[in-house]
C-alpha cells in the first residue's frame, strides 16, 4: 500500500547510512562482549581463589 515515499520520506534509507549502522552494532556488540569477557574472568579468578582457600583449609 506505501507506493507513494512521498508521504514517508523517511522511509528511504541510504546504503551508507545501513553500512554505519551496522558497523555501529558490530562495534556495541564488540564492546558488550569484551565488558561481558571481563566480568567473567573475574568472577572465574574469585571463584578460583575460593577454591585455593577451601583446598588450604583442608
Amino acid at each position: 500500500m506505501l507506493h507513494n515515499h512521498g508521504d514517508f520520506p523517511q522511509a528511504r534509507v541510504h546504503k551508507q547510512d545501513l553500512h554505519r549502522l551496522r558497523i555501529d552494532l558490530d562495534t556495541s556488540i564488540k564492546k558488550f562482549q569484551n565488558s561481558n569477557l571481563l566480568q567473567l574472568q573475574v568472577g572465574l579468578k574469585r571463584i578460583e581463589a575460593k577454591i585455593d582457600r577451601s583446598a588450604l583449609q583442608r
